[in-house]
């Protein structure tokens, strides 16, 4: 399958960084630095055209919590999310890099979303990525829900992969799932940012998809 636009879904920042380090991510994605932790919250907010996620009625600025002061100064402010998260529990929070009180970063999402929609209106093939380690996330059940809601968000021409990233020993990355809409992998890794993994993750989407014209942010009028 070609690809032209390559897609982090989660679990964590690490995909998108892993992917931009085998420079097939070429523009930010809405989740690519969100701790999203699970399908069940993509799909949330897909279906409801990302407002359960920036609506200023499910989100607390650390910013305005005194007894969090200690880690503003060390890691910057961030968003608490009142569905998604522990409120009182700083390293809890889904939109970990960016504090939503800064107009700037609201405009960071509105454009993510708009370039989102451009590639859901344009029918543009797109591969969905989500990778998650052992402890954090079981990501190689069934995606079937969230095929669904992304089809009925409007895109067409979409692949899920999931790969699962374990402690157990294997020479080879395990084929644990594959059909029309979905492929699952499981691998073992030498920990959940750890560069000696780009190898295999690179050849795991190498043997099902090709990524020779990539969009990049120029293709992008947002």
């Amino acid at each position: 399958m070609q690809v032209n636009v390559v897609y982090s879904i989660g679990v964590r920042c690490y995909t998108e960084i892993i992917l931009k380090r085998l420079q097939l991510v070429k523009f930010s994605s809405i989740f690519g630095n969100l701790n999203i932790r699970n399908y069940e919250n993509v799909i949330k907010c897909i279906d409801t055209n990302f407002d359960i996620l920036l609506n200023p009625n499910n989100v607390v600025f650390t910013k305005n919590i005194p007894t969090m002061e200690v880690e503003n100064k060390r890691y910057g402010y961030r968003t608490l999310h009142k569905l998604f998260d522990n409120i009182y529990d700083y390293h809890s929070s889904t939109i970990a890099h960016h504090d939503l009180n800064n107009p700037l970063h609201i405009k960071h999402f509105e454009r993510g979303i708009q370039r989102f929609n451009h590639i859901k209106d344009n029918h543009i093939p797109i591969l969905f990525v989500n990778i998650s380690i052992e402890y954090e996330f079981n990501n190689t059940g069934d995606v079937s829900n969230v095929i669904e809601s992304l089809k009925k968000y409007g895109f067409k021409n979409i692949k899920i992969i999931s790969i699962y990233k374990t402690s157990k020993k294997m020479v080879e990355p395990t084929l644990l799932h594959m059909d029309d809409d979905h492929i699952s992998y499981e691998m073992y890794s030498y920990g959940y940012d750890d560069i000696r993994d780009d190898v295999v993750i690179k050849n795991i989407l190498l043997t099902h998809f090709k990524f020779d014209h990539l969009l990049s942010i120029t293709d992008f009028n947002i």
